[in-house]
């Protein structure tokens, strides 16, 4: 299993081509970011849901500083269970 199968941000398989992965800019496209990176789609949505792409840019720009904060822990002890 390489390290593209395993979202960055809950460290669960991908299934590649599935509807449960979406691309997300870790600097928002909004604020000049290019790269994109393949995640969860319900990772995606949870990121979308907390922060403002302005802290997303500066403060929260890879999958690390996420998973470290405190917002997301419940998430991912929730998210940890399912399949």
């Amino acid at each position: 299993m390489s390290e593209e199968n395993i979202c960055p941000i809950c460290l669960r398989i991908m299934i590649e081509d599935g509807k449960s992965v979406d691309k997300h800019h870790f600097v928002p496209k909004s604020r000049g970011g290019l790269e994109t990176t393949k995640i969860h789609r319900v990772c995606h949505r949870f990121i979308h849901s907390q922060w403002l792409e302005k802290v997303l840019e500066k403060e929260l720009n890879t999958p690390e500083k996420i998973r470290a904060t405190e917002e997301i822990q419940g998430f991912l002890k929730f998210i940890s269970k399912k399949d």
